[in-house]
């Protein structure tokens, strides 16, 4: 990690004279990120500034030079430019593709490792697919053995649609057996688990061929006409995920109901927004089990019990509000309060605390709007900072979209802080003072665009910028990615956007083009297998020591979000219910 810049020149120009093949990644004031080589280092003075500063002349990827001033930069990062990363994978490819042997084991080891590297995530995918290619005439004509191939190709893999193929194959093998309405009945149940909802038809009608006033197939026949369709070997690989990152976050919560605690390392609040991310992962559980169980809507988890009562009740704050209030706490609150009301299984007295807490919430929120109607969450910063103040535009839609109180006023002058904040086209900097360049941009403008399109004052064409602008640029977020540091001085950037980044973005692709969706989320889906440790923990910043809390649950919304775009695709034109890609 680097330094901040009081002994910077000196640690750049030993980087500068003797490792010529690192770089820096620049974190600047303004929210800008500059990745590239420094070449020379100069002292510049500037009148009515005191002493000489230092310059740093940075040779970026297109080859050109950009100055920058050492009062401008927060802190860096020692790394290697991701274009020589970039080519340096390209040509490890290369030079080992060549050698690999063309049978299926030595395929798969080496998608393995491909897929370990950066950049290669299309090379690893058509090596898993040669392997299967090869193993295919070696599968012993049994169902057992095409079960064991499906069941590798949709989890380690990732192959969903030859895991599919597999399935038909076992499908097509449990038919011969079948000789009564029972069994075809038997056998279109173990269709719809398996994702094969033409092959479930036919089952079904083969049944009431049998017996044309067999119960069963008749209301199965009738519930396939409306039952969800989903590509189920992706759902099965998700959702496995989901649970895992759920059991972990289900396993920190605190006597008291609640989860994570204040950050007092960055003296920002965040125990009561913590608790309220876990609650949307909660939630996101529950909706991602109904699915394919409908019925499991018509039951309260006992894990969204037993947080309810602690984000309705609890106002107590336990870090000084002297240079920071509470801001991240009741906005998440109110996105989770919002989210938690559409579900009947609550129940109506939960319903009735909930209308009176979002009440609250909103004067909670009145009394810490800035003047320009944005929000910030440090007392110095008295102007509303963007992706703070999307965040509590999508929060309020929300509630007002799920019929709770809500104030047109405040999310129009909140969405008229954002837009004024705006650089270009889909580009939003840190707050309405200063230019940023796209790099500086990449992180927030996805979530800023999206803000005000909900609001009904965005534009998807901006979006589409925004978005682009994102995939360009992330790779700068993964530069800083689980490093130490903070907030510098007024309008800093720091690891800890990275997840917050990534979740706020796969939200927002489903308003992008049909042609344009599909890519993305696969992408996004390369980004958080690769990011999950073992255990289902998610981080990207050792600043907070529940880390792992808002992490996680970061990363579940974010797998949730992915698992819910695959589920509106497989509709066809059919929308789905209204709320679905609110989590």
């Amino acid at each position: 990690m680097g330094r901040v810049v009081g002994g910077l020149v000196v640690v750049i120009g030993a980087l500068w004279s003797g490792a010529p093949t690192w770089a820096d990644v620049y974190v600047l004031k303004s929210g800008g990120v500059v990745e590239g080589k420094t070449v020379r280092v100069y002292p510049k003075r500037i009148p009515g500034q005191g002493a000489p500063k230092n310059v740093y002349v940075v040779k970026k990827e297109d080859g050109k030079e950009e100055e920058i001033s050492e009062k401008d930069i927060a802190y860096w990062v020692k790394a290697k430019p991701s274009w020589e990363v970039r080519a340096e994978n390209r040509a490890w490819y290369e030079k080992e593709a060549a050698a690999v042997k063309d049978d299926w084991k030595s395929h798969e080891s080496f998608a393995k490792k491909v897929r370990a590297k950066r950049h290669l995530e299309a090379e690893s995918e058509k090596h898993f697919k040669k392997a299967y290619e090869l193993r295919k005439p070696e599968i012993r004509d049994d169902i057992e053995s095409h079960t064991t191939v499906a069941r590798l190709l949709e989890g380690d893999w990732e192959l969903y649609e030859e895991a599919k193929q597999e399935w038909r194959w076992v499908y097509s093998k449990r038919r011969e057996t079948c000789d009564a309405p029972e069994k075809y009945v038997t056998l279109a149940k173990w269709c719809m688990d398996e994702g094969l909802y033409d092959e479930a038809g036919d089952a079904y009608d083969e049944a009431l061929k049998l017996n044309p006033k067999h119960d069963t197939a008749t209301r199965g026949k009738r519930f396939l006409a409306n039952a969800p369709k989903m590509n189920s070997q992706f759902y099965r690989a998700l959702f496995g995920r989901l649970q895992q990152m759920v059991g972990l976050l289900e396993s920190k919560r605190k006597p008291d109901g609640s989860y994570g605690s204040d950050i007092t390392e960055a003296a920002v609040h965040g125990h009561h927004a913590m608790t309220a991310l876990v609650g949307l992962s909660l939630l996101a559980k529950w909706d991602f089990n109904a699915i394919k169980s409908p019925s499991a809507l018509d039951a309260c988890p006992a894990s969204v019990k037993a947080i309810l009562p602690w984000i309705c009740l609890n106002d107590k704050r336990v870090m000084d509000e002297k240079e920071s209030k509470d801001v991240w706490g009741p906005i998440w609150r109110l996105e989770f309060l919002a989210q938690c009301y559409r579900h009947y299984a609550i129940g109506e007295t939960m319903k009735k605390a909930i209308v009176k807490r979002v009440e609250q919430t909103l004067n909670e929120l009145r009394g810490l709007v800035r003047a320009d109607g944005g929000w910030a969450y440090y007392e110095f910063v008295q102007e509303g900072i963007t992706f703070v103040t999307a965040c509590a535009i999508v929060a309020m839609v929300d509630a007002k979209e799920a019929g709770l109180p809500y104030d047109d006023t405040m999310i129009s002058k909140a969405c008229e802080s954002v837009a004024s904040a705006r650089q270009s086209a889909g580009l939003y900097g840190y707050h309405h003072r200063g230019a940023e360049d796209e790099i500086g941009c990449a992180g927030r403008s996805p979530l800023c665009e999206y803000a005000l399109i909900r609001a009904g004052k965005g534009d998807p064409a901006a979006l589409a910028t925004g978005v682009e602008n994102f995939f360009k640029h992330r790779h700068l977020l993964e530069a800083i990615k689980d490093k130490e540091g903070t907030h510098i001085g007024k309008g800093q950037t720091a690891p800890y956007y990275y997840l917050f980044g990534h979740y706020w973005t796969s939200r927002a692709l489903h308003l992008l083009p049909k042609e344009k969706q599909s890519e993305y989320y696969k992408k996004m889906r390369d980004i958080l297998s690769r990011n999950m440790k073992p255990n289902g923990e998610l981080t990207d910043t050792p600043l907070t020591k529940d880390n792992e809390v808002y992490g996680t649950a970061f990363g579940a919304l974010w797998a949730y979000q992915i698992a819910i775009e695959e589920w509106k695709e497989n509709q066809g034109e059919a929308a789905p219910p209204k709320d679905e890609e609110k989590r």
